[in-house]
């Protein structure tokens, strides 16, 4: 009862839909747009402080495993999701939650975190974080054959990942020291078999919700249902072949380091060796901008 009564309220008018593409962020200004986002609604939530260049800073947005998702209309960014792959660098979450995703890498799944869910004050509410999942959980399994999805959450949302969108709990609740020593309980979803969960809690009448004013369910939703506002690559191979994210530019990566003020040696040396290893011109560009004091000139 509980279950179908959460569900069914989520409703995404036609109206609220008008214009609004999901898709991946392909270049420096959605993707700045994307981290502003963050930034933003981290602020407002009180796990971290304001920065001068009002935009959210991780080593792991800028790798090649890493997809950012948009929802956008008309050139703004509204609402933004990444997936983060493994790389060597480890996930975001492994600095609260080390434990739960060394097992899953010891078990040689293939895993990805779901990573930075932000949506702007004016739409919230609206549906757009759906659909951005529902463009996440596409893209995770079809195009990038992730096994297991995991997310660090506040315990508040549990309900709804769990009892929603059916993800686990993978471990006990700890406090998340880089944000403000905010609550955090990890989940996984293991997208091998969410499909068959999917369809058999919800692929039944009385759980039918609407989307633009056709009436579905999560099971369609998020595996059947092809939706006009959601731009993914196209795949033409079965069994699917994978598809690659977006790729970063050195110098929108130099921009990026840049706007946010970041010294590399600021990073961990697991971290500053994985960037210079994808990105050969970074090392150089730090060594210069470390004494130079404007970084912004340099990325230039």
């Amino acid at each position: 009862m509980y279950r179908r009564e959460m569900v069914r309220r989520w409703v995404i008018g036609e109206a609220e839909l008008d214009g609004i593409t999901i898709g991946l962020a392909a270049n420096f200004l959605q993707r700045e747009q994307a981290f502003r986002l963050v930034h933003d609604a981290y602020v407002a939530r009180g796990i971290t402080v304001p920065t001068r260049s009002g935009m959210k800073f991780s080593p792991h947005h800028v790798l090649p495993g890493t997809t950012t998702f948009i929802a956008e209309r008309a050139g703004r960014v509204l609402g933004t999701i990444s997936l983060v792959e493994d790389s060597p660098i480890g996930l975001p979450m492994e600095t609260v939650h080390a434990a739960e995703v060394a097992a899953l890498r010891h078990a040689g799944r293939r895993f990805a975190e779901v990573s930075t869910l932000s949506v702007a004050q004016d739409v919230r509410g609206r549906g757009v974080s759906l659909l951005l999942y529902n463009a996440l959980f596409r893209w995770a399994r079809r195009h990038r054959l992730i096994e297991d999805l995991v997310i660090a959450v506040h315990p508040k949302m549990r309900e709804f990942y769990c009892h929603g969108l059916l993800f686990e709990c993978l471990g006990p609740t700890r406090e998340y020291g880089t944000l403000n020593r905010a609550l955090s309980i990890p989940l996984r979803i293991d997208l091998t078999t969410a499909p068959i969960r999917y369809r058999d809690t919800y692929d039944r009448g009385d759980m039918e919700i609407e989307i633009a004013e056709r009436r579905t369910n999560l099971y369609r939703f998020f595996v059947e249902d092809v939706l006009d506002c959601v731009h993914l690559p196209r795949f033409e191979q079965i069994p699917f072949a994978l598809s690659s994210p977006p790729l970063w530019s050195e110098g929108d990566v130099k921009s990026y380091l840049a706007e946010c003020g970041v010294d590399m040696t600021s990073l961990t040396r697991q971290a500053r060796r994985y960037l210079a290893a994808v990105y050969p011109g970074i090392e150089s560009f730090a060594s210069r901008a470390s004494g130079a004091g404007d970084l912004r000139l340099l990325a230039s």
